[in-house]
């Protein structure tokens, strides 16, 4: 057959360097020279574990640092997942040096690290403006709906439901115990019962305390549904239907199409978010832009005119018309009344 044949498993090659099998425009190159200048320059940024010389040797913080950037890049988040890439990845062994953490480590640092790695954006941020990636002078405002970790949901009826049943569980096993202390034959077993009614009791009353809690979150908040595994999550209308979601912000400067700044909200509409989201890239970017740029979901008037009268920027916002006011309009209709005259 006229076939292009593979390589023979058996045969011996001469192998190149691992840095041969890189280019040298791969982003895996800017991962590393850019990870080695955050903690050339902030060598304390992170927590580390390798300053005791007892035990077992630590992963270098760094190390951990590129790993995760370039899971994040490639859309990898969960740490067996990470773990597998460092085994068979070609440009993860480069990144890594051959070194592959577990995922249990890989975990860890992420969640011994959350404001460092907050911190690491925030840097890249001044290293782009310094560079002159990032202008600042005006910035484009937007939000989209990231589903949760949320596969089942509660509302207030089935918590009152569910507490009815825990209670009579809860007076059951009660009443079982009273019966047990008045047992004088078989005191042993009797003891023993005792003890696992005891347990169960405790195992009941926490998941009593639960449901008062999930109870509580939902009328503070006004919420109808709440998902017992992301309780912070809430039912958004997304392009996918109704689903458990949160409102993802990000504020892009318009010079590249770079982040500047990003906000993760359970606000289900972008209304009265154009304000906190402005201050937010304010922080970021050390100055104020020039221009705001946001759709119709941002528009709220008292908000508009804070911006641009506090804090001098121009605010491109689409106005949020209702039917009523959109039919005015298309129809000719449309007026201001005048009160000195009466029309």
């Amino acid at each position: 057959m006229h076939f292009i044949q593979p390589t023979d498993r058996n045969q011996y090659i001469l192998m190149n360097r691992l840095d041969d099998l890189i280019g040298y425009q791969h982003y895996a190159r800017l991962i590393d020279v850019f990870v080695d200048w955050i903690f050339n320059t902030q060598p304390d940024l992170f927590m580390s574990k390798g300053n005791n010389h007892i035990g077992r040797k630590a992963y270098n913080p760094s190390i951990l640092l590129k790993l995760y950037i370039y899971s994040y890049l490639n859309g990898i988040s969960s740490s067996r997942k990470i773990e597998k890439e460092c085994k068979r990845n070609i440009e993860v062994m480069w990144l890594m040096g051959t070194l592959a953490p577990d995922h249990k480590t890989i975990s860890d640092f992420r969640k011994d690290n959350t404001e460092g790695i907050c911190r690491v954006f925030r840097k890249l941020v001044d290293l782009l403006k310094e560079s002159g990636y990032i202008k600042g002078q005006t910035i484009s405002i937007d939000g989209t709906k990231i589903r949760a970790n949320a596969s089942i949901s509660i509302d207030l009826e089935s918590i009152e439901k569910r507490l009815d049943n825990l209670e009579e569980q809860l007076n059951n096993y009660l009443h079982q115990i009273d019966i047990t202390d008045t047992i004088d034959q078989e005191i042993e077993i009797a003891e023993k019962e005792k003890q696992q009614l005891q347990r169960e009791i405790e195992q009941l009353k926490s998941n009593i305390q639960d449901l008062e809690k999930q109870k509580e979150v939902l009328k503070d908040q006004g919420a109808k549904r709440i998902s017992p595994t992301d309780p912070e999550s809430r039912i958004m209308k997304s392009r996918q239907g109704k689903h458990f979601c949160y409102n993802a912000q990000v504020a892009v400067d318009a010079e590249n199409k770079l982040l500047v700044t990003t906000a993760v909200v359970s606000q289900e509409n972008d209304k009265g978010l154009l304000l906190p989201i402005v201050e937010k890239a304010e922080r970021e970017l050390g100055q104020s832009p020039q221009e705001i740029l946001a759709d119709a979901g941002y528009y709220v008037i008292n908000q508009i005119e804070k911006i641009e009268t506090e804090k001098d920027i121009e605010c491109y916002v689409a106005i949020n018309h209702n039917q009523r006011e959109f039919k005015r309009i298309i129809y000719g209709i449309d007026f201001k009344y005048d009160a000195s005259k009466d029309l």
